[in-house]
């Protein structure tokens, strides 16, 4: 009887470790799987403030562009309007001397 009470024993100890080991395994991919969710939802987070932060910077450098563009184009107009304005006193004086 104290043979077979240790057999039973055994085999309940047995049977009570199993269970432990495939309830730390369901936990662990449980935990697993959590993590990798994680990570998941970290890297799309990262990814739209990239993504963000891309947009400001194209943002910026098609002001800066625009702005230099803008600031080129009056410089060329000042410089034609100056090259007109000299151009006329020439003819005016071409003209007078002519008269």
């Amino acid at each position: 009887d104290k043979v077979a009470a240790l057999v039973d024993a055994v085999a309940a100890a047995d049977n009570d470790k199993a269970e432990t080991i495939a309830d730390l395994q369901a936990q662990f991919e449980q935990d697993k799987v959590a993590a990798l969710v994680g990570a998941a939802a970290a890297a799309d987070n990262d990814k739209a403030e990239t993504i963000a932060d891309l947009q400001a910077r194209l943002a910026e450098d098609k002001a800066v562009a625009l702005g230099d563009a803008a600031a080129a184009a009056a410089d060329d107009k000042a410089e034609t309007i100056a090259a007109l304005q000299a151009r006329l006193e020439e003819d005016t004086v071409a003209a007078l001397g002519d008269a």
